[in-house]
């Protein structure tokens, strides 16, 4: 009896021995401005040699104000990193991560209704080793907060860019940047394969734009497509095109970024089609109609903001007119048939 009394003392002490001890304690973390880092405290216990990996997240959020995760969405994730290689330790023993907020990252206060971000936290087997260690024990995830930048980056997108273009026409190309410093901003339709940039087929450049606000400032650039231009259908195999814009230091000096989104290029408008070349709008600007020179030839329109929402589409057209007094003052873009696209100011 004694003997059994024994042994069933040293199994129980050799299973509390090689038990795993693995706690994780994230400090609280500040506010975080995009564009910045955020270096976060921890402490931690753990009987084999880790590291903590955190990462920056946009979580869901009820009306109660709980944080759950969904990690079937892959575009939540904003950001991530590990600590250094941390040593095992059976006391609380300290650390940092710091974790790269994207200057791009949308701010908290404009996420939309039902989301929120949070950091996730846990130990994992080495730095690069996303494997946790032990049980999992030391997964959490706190409420995290993403501001606005005071500070002035380079950033440049696209407004409403067209899907389709035609051979001989006019297209006008719209961005939104910022910039710090004296930029160049370079519109043009150019052609791509697999592996990139092949050549421009036109494109400009808007020198010497002065530094700006956080507040993006909107340009506007038309581009004439030469009519000898060849179809999208009749480029080598492998080619498209794209609506390719950039933001360069003055004199194309040195590339700071870039947006572009794939375009197709249609053939010159045939004879038929000619009479929308000849068709004007008036008064430009205009406070409630918006005349058109022959509606009567026009079977579809379309209106869209300079940020590329549809606001208007086709509906009864009385008086060779459009009623647009309901829209908000500022630029817009007629879109006749499909094919032709006209700027108006609405006041």
């Amino acid at each position: 009896m004694k003997k059994t009394l024994l042994f069933t003392t040293i199994v129980l002490c050799f299973i509390s021995f090689t038990a795993l001890a693995q706690t994780l304690t994230p400090a609280t973390v500040p506010s975080t401005t995009v564009g910045t880092t955020a270096v976060i405290n921890f402490t931690y216990t753990s009987d084999v040699s880790c590291a903590v990996y955190a990462e920056l997240r946009i979580a869901n959020i009820d009306e109660s104000g709980v944080i759950t995760q969904d990690y079937s969405v892959g575009s939540n994730y904003v950001s991530g990193a590990f600590s250094s290689a941390l040593p095992a330790s059976a006391t609380s023993s300290s650390g940092t991560v710091s974790v790269a907020v994207p200057s791009n990252a949308v701010p908290s206060a404009n996420l939309p209704s039902g989301k929120t971000y949070s950091w996730v936290y846990k130990l994992t087997q080495g730095v690069g080793n996303f494997n946790d260690v032990g049980d999992s024990s030391s997964f959490q995830y706190t409420a995290a907060t993403i501001t606005a930048s005071n500070n002035v980056v380079d950033t440049l997108t696209l407004n409403n860019p067209p899907l389709e273009i035609t051979a001989g026409s006019t297209v006008t190309i719209s961005v939104n940047y910022t910039c710090p410093a004296s930029r160049l901003v370079k519109f043009g339709i150019a052609i791509y394969n697999a592996n990139g940039f092949v050549s421009d087929l036109v494109g400009t450049g808007v020198d010497n734009l002065p530094a700006t606000t956080t507040t993006p400032v909107t340009l506007n650039q038309d581009l004439v497509i030469p009519a000898n231009a060849t179809p999208s259908s009749e480029l080598p195999a492998g080619q498209f095109y794209k609506v390719d814009t950039a933001l360069f230091t003055p004199g194309y000096a040195s590339y700071i970024t870039g947006t572009s989104t794939n375009v197709t290029l249609n053939p010159a408008l045939s004879t038929n089609d000619f009479y929308l070349n000849d068709l004007t709008v008036y008064p430009n600007p205009t406070t409630d109609k918006l005349s058109i020179s022959d509606i009567s030839k026009i079977k579809t329109f379309e209106i869209y903001d300079i940020t590329g929402k549809l606001v208007q589409k086709t509906k009864t057209i009385l008086s060779n007119s459009i009623n647009v007094s309901e829209l908000n003052a500022g630029m817009y873009f007629l879109k006749l048939d499909g094919i032709k696209t006209i700027k108006f100011i609405k006041n």
